[in-house]
């Protein structure tokens, strides 16, 4: 089935039309992780090869591990690529959260999506690109009592490095880190939107 670009709304800046789901069925596209079915929802855009992926987040939560006295550091996995060689064109993330360790003092705390099941231990900030490079990292200062914070920002991939290895499964992992320490066994309650833009490179 061709690319129908009647069947689409609005351009964004890939060229990626929305307004209805993806038209061409035949082609793979990724899963959001039923283990958060009840708060994760993933929905596609495109024609099969070029894809837009949104998913919606309702109050998921995360983890935090502390890391020594300054920082705190969660991962999460949210969604898996189909297999193939694909490339991560860019994306943007608009989240809020809430929870957050019983601790009065103010943190750095930044947000992003990246395609590595790495996580971002004892870092006081988002160091290895393979963490961010599917949304860039964003950052707010937020109260720990709450870790009541808003992330906003959007990012447009140009290296070379973006492209993932053939035939593998790659996930799409929520990173969290603050640069101060906080309690044991914290959570964080994230809700918003995470849309990002790539191409399966082993479609013909």
């Amino acid at each position: 089935m061709p690319y129908d670009r009647a069947n689409f709304g609005t351009d964004n800046d890939f060229g990626i039309k929305e307004g209805e789901a993806l038209v061409n069925k035949d082609y793979d596209v990724g899963t959001a992780n039923t283990s958060y079915a009840a708060s994760l929802t993933a929905a596609e855009f495109g024609d099969g090869v070029h894809h837009k992926t949104r998913l919606t987040l309702s109050g998921v939560t995360v983890t935090m591990t502390r890391g020594g006295t300054s920082c705190a550091y969660g991962n999460l996995d949210l969604y898996t690529f189909p297999n193939g060689e694909l490339s991560l064109l860019g994306g943007n993330l608009a989240l809020v959260t809430s929870g957050g360790p019983t601790l009065g003092q103010t943190a750095t705390v930044e947000v992003s999506l990246g395609s590595t099941t790495n996580v971002p231990t004892n870092q006081t900030n988002i160091t290895n690109a393979m963490d961010e490079n599917i949304v860039l990292g964003q950052s707010a200062t937020v109260t720990l009592a709450a870790c009541v914070g808003t992330f906003s920002g959007a990012n447009v991939n140009t290296s070379s490095t973006n492209v993932q290895l053939a035939t593998t499964q790659h996930t799409a992992e929520l990173k969290i880190v603050g640069n101060t320490s906080w309690d044991a066994a914290a959570t964080v309650s994230v809700s918003g939107t995470m849309t990002f833009n790539w191409m399966n490179l082993s479609v013909v």
